[in-house]
């Protein structure tokens, strides 16, 4: 037994001391130019090592290099794809006479990796992660095919990554990025194999600087990189940025196949502040990038992104909604260059005062071109629907809406508009609307198309139309109306139709029916300086306390002011015009068959 020890230590001081004096005798520096020239044949690019190779013996067999860099291919810009200061690996010999490759930890340290997409669509990646052409699907039932016996299998215990940066140039969108202070961290790298990886890293760019550090199960091979289990963190700050991205963390599976130039975001986790997401997305480098998404999440509300809560987002005093804030046309230059399909759902939508439940959006981007033919919601007791496009290839851009609500509460949507409820009823309007611009101000003023309102089983708050023709009749003809509450005027229906201009809008048609009123006439008003002009035709239908003689007498009405303080008046010299045309017109009849007309003012202005 001791004889057998003695044995194997001589053998281990034999190959332990051959390990060192082939260590001491050969020279790796004489292996650079075989390298170089080796790199050169497979890549076509130029391996720059300026820096020394050398062996390390303690505590284990390694190598270790300085400043090697890889440059770009032909028809990209000059520089390298990637570089690093110094970088050490250590192995095991006794695994190399069974064809395996067991590297122990792989040290890098300031390390740089540039990634260009030229406009066209190529990356100076192409033809380093694998192959160009998409894997071949096998067909069933068939082995899978493996190299010959003299393949080496390749294995790494540990990477240690530190003081790395990443640089990318998107050509194709005109976008730049730079990540600095990369850290990466994972043990028993090898291909095909899961192993727990932790990155962090800094984004720098021009609206701020974005810190991510994340955690994941790394799986590599020729044909797919598979982060599963990822997680991240996400802290971002600068000008401008808005509050609901300034901390944010994600989570699920992120996949990329070099092939196919695919990255996928499964089984996506999103929270931002307080917004929840969740859902897939996928995007296709290309020349034009190709974005696929299938969102959903509980709630969102636009008062996140300027960090406001609900109690900052209410009318003011004038009754303005608070989201007409003068803002800017926003960019759209990027939409140009994308292929963007997806769906979103929300379970609730606060846009301002409106509150969405159930909304459903369906969106698709194709040069420059929005569609969304489904956005569909619950909005006060109705459904709303707006299909529509954008089209940004023009500054400002202009946008086509069809818009259609059934059944809507019209005192809770006036209230939430205008801060206060001048109209009641169940309401159901329809139409066709073109605008230019984005903006609340550039809408009014664009805004053109028709409309079709209908409402039913309601009241027009702020004039009551049988008040006021009591005291026409008792001769008062001052002007009523303006800011204060002056009762309401029911109805069992109220129509009218709308022609909208640039922003001016003449409304015709305009019917309302009760048991006691008919009222008809038409107007205008403007979207912007929210003037009002309308001239109406009141009858009495019904028996009204005080207005007996009037009965089945029409009476001109006028409305003028503004939308925030409307004025009401009865048009004497309306009245009197059109009853002296009766009068007249009954005087050129047979005597016969004269009309009972009586006094013109009888019954209006007394006796």
């Amino acid at each position: 037994m001791k004889t057998l020890f003695y044995l194997l230590l001589i053998v281990l001081l034999l190959i332990g001391g051959a390990v060192v004096t082939t260590v001491w005798l050969i020279n790796p520096e004489q292996f650079k130019p075989l390298i170089i020239e080796q790199v050169k044949a497979r890549t076509g690019r130029d391996l720059l090592m300026q820096g020394p190779i050398r062996f390390t013996l303690f505590p284990r067999l390694g190598l270790a290099l300085e400043k090697v860099a890889l440059t770009n291919p032909d028809g990209f810009p000059a520089g390298n794809t990637v570089a690093f200061s110094e970088a050490s690996v250590d192995l095991a010999l006794l695994p190399l006479l069974e064809h395996k490759v067991a590297a122990g930890r792989l040290k890098v340290s300031g390390a740089r990796l540039s990634f260009i997409t030229l406009a066209d669509g190529r990356t100076n990646l192409d033809g380093l992660l694998g192959a160009t052409e998409p894997a071949a699907v096998p067909e069933k039932g068939a082995q899978p095919t493996t190299e010959g016996d003299s393949a080496y299998q390749f294995s790494l215990a540990r990477i240690d990554f530190t003081d790395g940066a990443l640089s990318i140039d998107d050509h194709l969108t005109g976008k730049q990025w730079r990540l600095k202070d990369v850290t990466l961290q994972a043990d028993a790298l090898a291909l095909g194999r899961p192993i727990p990886v932790s990155v962090g890293g800094e984004v720098q760019a021009k609206q701020g600087t974005v810190r991510l550090e994340s955690q994941a199960t790394l799986t590599l091979s020729p044909d797919l990189i598979l982060l599963d289990k990822w997680q991240a963190k996400v802290a971002v700050t600068g000008d401008g940025i808005s509050p609901l991205l300034q901390q944010m963390s994600l989570a699920g599976q992120l996949r990329y196949q070099p092939a196919d130039k695919l990255l996928a975001w499964d089984s996506l986790e999103l929270t931002a502040g307080p917004w929840r997401c969740q859902g897939e997305l996928s995007l296709r480098q290309q020349a034009i990038p190709v974005v696929r998404f299938a969102l959903r999440s509980p709630a969102f509300d636009t008062a996140w992104l300027a960090g406001k809560g609900d109690a900052d987002v209410t009318s003011s005093a004038q009754g303005k909604a608070a989201t007409e804030v003068p803002v800017q046309e926003p960019d759209l230059s990027g939409l140009q260059g994308l292929d963007l399909a997806g769906t979103l759902r929300l379970d609730s939508l606060q846009l301002g005062n409106l509150p969405f439940m159930q909304v459903e959006l369906a969106l698709n981007l194709q040069n420059g071109i929005l569609d969304w033919q489904q956005l569909s919601a619950s909005l006060f007791d109705g459904k709303v629907s707006a299909p529509g496009r954008l089209d940004s290839r023009q500054t400002p851009a202009r946008l086509s809406l069809q818009p259609k609500v059934q059944g809507i509460a019209m005192a809770k949507l006036s209230k939430a508009l205008l801060g206060k409820a001048p109209l009641s009823g169940q309401g159901q309007l329809e139409g066709r609307l073109t605008g230019e611009g984005l903006t609340p101000a550039a809408l009014r003023r664009s805004l053109s198309g028709n409309l079709a309102l209908q409402v039913t089983q309601g009241a027009v708050r702020g004039v009551d139309l049988p008040a006021l023709l009591r005291q026409a009749k008792a001769g008062v003809k001052g002007l009523l109306g303006g800011s204060q509450d002056q009762g309401e005027t029911a109805f069992s229906s109220l129509g009218a139709q709308a022609l909208l201009t640039r922003g001016d809008v003449k409304v015709e048609n305009i019917k309302m029916v009760s048991s006691l009123l008919q009222v008809a006439g038409a107007g205008r008003t403007h979207l912007v300086n929210e003037s009002l002009d309308f001239k109406l035709d009141a009858t009495v239908i019904g028996d009204l306390p005080g207005l007996g003689d009037l009965k089945m007498v029409t009476v001109p009405l006028r409305i003028t002011g503004s939308w925030e303080q409307p004025k009401y008046s009865v048009e004497l010299g309306r009245l009197l015009e059109s009853r002296a045309k009766a009068l007249l017109e009954q005087s050129l009849l047979p005597a016969g068959s004269r009309p009972k007309l009586g006094n013109p003012l009888k019954g209006l202005l007394g006796n």
